[in-house]
């Protein structure tokens, strides 16, 4: 089994104190952001996401030698044609850039399927619950908070596949399987039927956080995973349900 998301030490230091040391203050600041970073078998990678998109990658290629690449900007294909200049080199790319993509994403009603923010009568998107869970127990944990997020969209690999995935965690699933249909019938309008896994989180007696149920309802497009879940609950709710 393998779970490597660490990046390497000088791709932390450019976060920290280097060229792209701007990027998480300025998540910071908006609220529709939130953060990514990680690696996986090709890359290490900084992504910022409004909601489900993802609006900047900073990103470095990793050989399979394990040597890596020169570091690199992107975006998904439908923001990367709102940068003023979308083959600016990475030296010259700045807060003021993806700043003005944020705002035009922002006035554009196509993109609400992605993040719509919830009001007291009106449901928001599966991002704006992504983003607000994730920023509340993730980017901007405290030491006193209940639950600490570190990983979204993750997979965990086995060597042996998945027969040694079920001889590792069969016993485990069971138990959440428990949980998760106690948790059905307690919120039957909430919780629809469960497989896959969207966030990583801990407690603080680092129990793990089960983080993420896509159920199969129809009457929410994306319904399932636990923000989503909740879609029809105010933000207070939902947390106080989590905690």
């Amino acid at each position: 089994m393998y779970y490597n998301r660490t990046i390497s030490t000088d791709f932390e230091d450019l976060l920290k104190s280097g060229h792209f040391s701007w990027i998480i203050p300025y998540v910071k600041k908006h609220e529709d952001l939130d953060i990514l970073i990680g690696r996986n078998k090709s890359m290490e990678f900084c992504s910022v996401y409004r909601g489900l998109s993802r609006i900047l990658r900073i990103y470095r290629p990793i050989s399979k030698k394990q040597k890596y690449g020169n570091f690199k900007w992107d975006a998904a294909d439908k923001y990367i044609a709102m940068y003023s200049d979308p083959k600016v080199s990475l030296e010259q790319l700045c807060e003021d850039d993806i700043e003005k993509v944020r705002r035009q994403i922002e006035k554009t009603s196509e993109f609400t399927r992605y993040y719509k923010e919830g009001t007291a009568t009106e449901a928001g998107s599966e991002g704006f619950y992504q983003n607000a869970i994730q920023r509340k127990y993730g980017l901007l944990s405290e030491s006193t908070s209940a639950l600490v997020i570190v990983d979204k969209e993750a997979v965990i690999g086995y060597d042996g596949g998945q027969s040694e995935k079920k001889q590792r965690f069969n016993s485990e699933r069971n138990d959440y399987k428990a949980v998760k249909n106690n948790l059905q019938k307690k919120y039957p309008k909430d919780f629809g039927k469960a497989d896959e896994n969207s966030i990583t989180g801990f407690n603080r007696i680092g129990q793990r956080w089960i983080h993420s149920f896509n159920g199969v309802e129809k009457r929410i497009q994306y319904i399932g995973d636990i923000y989503e879940s909740f879609s029809n609950r105010s933000l207070p709710s939902i947390i106080q349900i989590i905690q």
